[in-house]
């Protein structure tokens, strides 16, 4: 585990976590005074084809804070996974669950942010049933998504995995060689490639034995006549020394 980089990790899922606080209290006090309240009802409400009814202005104002409170949602559950993956660098999936419960949140919040919008039009053309359907399809795409993951984390710590976890674990992370390697073996994330072996022609090669001058001990050329160094002729017969 890198401490300085969880920390650091750390510091950052504060900071979104405090803006998440922060806004969630600024949107509740704007929406609780008396002067917000009367003047969003007091402007005519936003009339339209779409909106019979009309569409008062303090709709905007809900949509606005709470598209901005999705926005961070989002962030704060990418700051959360890069979190568990400075903490728990073998459990990537941890930090995938957290990523996408982040998604699942900000679904759920963007359903409320747009209610007034979309689904009052789709609701006078009796196709509400649309905003809602689309809704449900989202949560449940996100939680399979979630449930993949958990079967993921249930590989990585190393359990006795059913053959069905192991494929789904080979699913999520790309990876076809799940089944014949052990948990213990795989971090669960696409392999690099490995280097080129060397030919074994050049793995076997051994570096030439070197050629000695038997009064200097200088090294020699392989076809010396002659001591370079000292000028002592060099026989025919004198011994190589291997390289050390």
């Amino acid at each position: 585990m890198n401490r300085s980089r969880a920390i650091e990790h750390l510091r950052s899922v504060g900071i979104m976590a405090a803006w998440l606080i922060g806004i969630v209290i600024v949107w509740r006090v704007v929406l609780s005074i008396d002067g917000v309240q009367r003047a969003g009802f007091a402007i005519g409400p936003w009339e339209s084809e779409m909106y019979p009814m009309g569409l008062p202005w303090i709709s905007f104002i809900d949509a606005g804070f709470l598209t901005l409170l999705m926005l961070v949602v989002l962030s704060l559950g990418r700051r959360l996974r890069g979190l568990a993956h400075a903490a728990l660098p073998r459990l990537l999936a941890a930090g995938a669950i957290l990523r996408m419960m982040g998604v699942l949140a900000a679904v759920i919040i963007g359903y409320f942010a747009y209610d007034d919008l979309v689904y009052t039009p789709l609701f006078w053309q009796d196709i509400g049933w649309i905003y809602k359907l689309a809704f449900w399809l989202a949560v449940a795409l996100v939680s399979l998504l979630i449930l993949l993951q958990v079967l993921r984390g249930w590989y990585e710590i190393d359990r006795s995995a059913p053959r069905f976890v192991r494929a789904i674990a080979g699913l999520t992370t790309g990876d076809s060689d799940v089944k014949s390697r052990s948990s213990g073996e795989i971090i669960l994330r696409p392999r690099a490639e490995a280097p080129p072996e060397p030919p074994p022609e050049l793995a076997q090669k051994q570096p030439p034995p070197e050629k000695r001058c038997s009064q200097c001990q200088a090294n020699l050329p392989q076809d010396a006549r002659f001591c370079i160094r000292c000028g002592t002729e060099v026989p025919d017969d004198i011994p190589y020394v291997k390289r050390g």
